[in-house]
């Protein structure tokens, strides 16, 4: 064979080579690109689930902050927000929040699931309506021992078809108020993780829902004087804050809505998270013993405080320093309790959770933090339609931002505070002048739990305090019917039975 037949037959074996190993490279490269997608479709189903355990937290939470009577109650409501949520986001509200706009308003395509599975995915429609869920529990705990069971049905009915849905079109579905330079003001509001459309629509409808319902039967003396009703167990409060915490981190860094190329906005997001909410607690714990004592050490202000400090930091977890995220933690510390003073003292709304100071007020305190801490780097690492030529637009206040931001950021809280009372207010005072709204003196009394829910959540508990009144009650008539023997009058009391009252006793 000569020297150039011997290349031309090298150079097809070669050629065949080349040709097996592009093949190969396309192939793996195919594996790749499915594997970066089944790995964004895990984390974003990851974080759905913890956003959704939260609904454990607030459950436990709720229940160790009502009296023992109200137990079931709460336990239901909360279960039932899920359920009813979960068939109004499908029907209605996904559509309303992410279908195509209608002016920067609303959206009008995507209801009843058309479209699932190929206009959009399946694990983004989940993630969605964990977080729709969570907004419509919050205001389950301002109403909490007093409202009747099916008022609270249509409410989260109302609130997860419609009123949520239109705020989260606003801000993450397109509306005037979405980041990007076509937004408000050239920059829309950042609301990376919910502060406007979860955490200040739960609280405006929850301190709306509280103001016109009324306060509880003894929260207030005949002379109008604040009295105290402690929850029952510190304990079940303790575990629910803890894993409302935990289901935070995928609350916050979830919102990423992908991990492939978006890992640095999670993993930034959930050190600010885990940072703010620290000194949250602190700060509460320590201003309230400082300012207010009588009690020192109170648990309830420090789990109240990590609270605030985590929605607080909800807004701006991606765009802010880690130094930031620490003063605004403490800030929000310090805020909640100046504003769940004012919340029971100054607008009368009797709310056994807390929840208007923590979501409410901290939903505001965080849009506005985010005005000011925002750093410019991190917020085009977050939205890369922002221009370094345009920084002075998108830049906190802190980092020489021209004030655009913090205004998009104010006028967030305004239409959502304007939103939220025009269909809430009017639907909660039709309920309230039709009856609908509260229960019974006599119910409110003896407990929800008895009255509606067939009985205690625990039983024997229930049973050893009745037990325990009754021999009080016998003991009272006992007590009634000495000193009338004394004066020579017949007792109403049985000898007999003074003695079983006795020996029970």
């Amino acid at each position: 064979m000569s020297v150039d037949e011997a290349f031309c037959v090298a150079l097809n074996e070669s050629s065949a080579e080349l040709g097996a190993l592009c093949s190969q490279i396309l192939k793996n490269s195919d594996n790749i690109s499915t594997t970066q997608h089944d790995t964004d479709i895990f984390f974003i189903l990851w974080a759905g689930a913890l956003v959704f355990m939260m609904h454990l937290g607030f459950a436990m939470l709720s229940a160790g902050a009502v009296r023992i009577k109200n137990t079931k109650n709460i336990l239901l409501c909360i279960l039932i927000d899920a359920c009813t949520c979960a068939v109004a986001w499908w029907l209605l509200g996904y559509g309303f929040a992410y279908g195509d706009s209608a002016g920067g308003f609303v959206g009008t395509s995507r209801f009843a699931g058309v479209g699932i599975g190929d206009e959009f995915a399946y694990q983004d429609w989940f993630f969605q309506f964990a977080f729709a869920a969570t907004a419509a529990t919050i205001v389950s705990g301002a109403v909490a021992e007093r409202a009747t069971f099916e008022a609270y049905m249509s409410y989260s009915v109302l609130l997860s078809i419609w009123v949520y849905p239109v705020v989260v079109h606003w801000v993450w579905g397109g509306g005037f108020l979405t980041a990007g330079p076509d937004g408000f003001l050239g920059v829309g509001a950042i609301d990376f993780a919910g502060d406007g459309p979860v955490h200040m629509v739960g609280g405006v409808a929850g301190a709306i829902g509280s103001r016109l319902i009324g306060p509880r039967i003894g929260r207030y003396d005949a002379d109008g004087k604040l009295v105290d009703i402690p929850g029952h167990s510190s304990p079940l409060a303790f575990l629910g804050v803890f894993i409302l915490w935990v289901g935070w981190f995928g609350f916050n860094a979830g919102s990423s809505l992908t991990i492939i190329g978006s890992g640095e906005i999670a993993e930034r997001a959930v050190v600010n998270t885990m940072l703010s909410s620290a000194t949250g607690a602190l700060g509460s714990l320590f201003f309230r013993t400082a300012v207010w004592p009588g009690r020192e050490w109170d648990i309830s202000a420090a789990l109240n405080g990590v609270l605030a400090g985590l929605v607080a930091i909800t807004s701006g977890c991606p765009v802010v320093e880690t130094w930031a995220a620490l003063v605004i933690g403490l800030l929000a510390g310090i805020f909640y309790i100046l504003a769940s003073r004012f919340t029971i003292r100054v607008m009368r709304v009797d709310d056994p959770l807390d929840a208007t100071p923590v979501h409410m007020f901290c939903g505001m305190l965080g849009l506005i933090m985010t005005g000011f801490f925002a750093k410019p780097e991190f917020v085009r690492r977050l939205n890369s339609d922002f221009q370094p030529e345009d920084e002075k637009i998108y830049s906190g206040v802190f980092y020489g931002g021209s004030g655009q931001l913090l205004a998009s950021q104010i006028v967030e809280i305004l239409v959502i505070l304007c939103w939220v009372t025009l269909f809430i207010a009017p639907y909660f005072s039709f309920l309230n002048k039709m009856g609908w709204f509260r229960v019974s003196p006599d119910q409110e009394e003896s407990g929800l739990d008895d009255s509606h829910h067939g009985g205690s959540a625990y039983p024997e508990i229930y049973a050893e305090d009745n037990i325990a009144k009754k021999n009080s009650n016998n003991f009272y008539e006992l007590e009634k019917a000495i000193p009338e023997e004394k004066e020579g009058k017949k007792s109403t009391v049985d000898p007999d039975e003074e003695d079983h009252t006795l020996n029970k006793a």
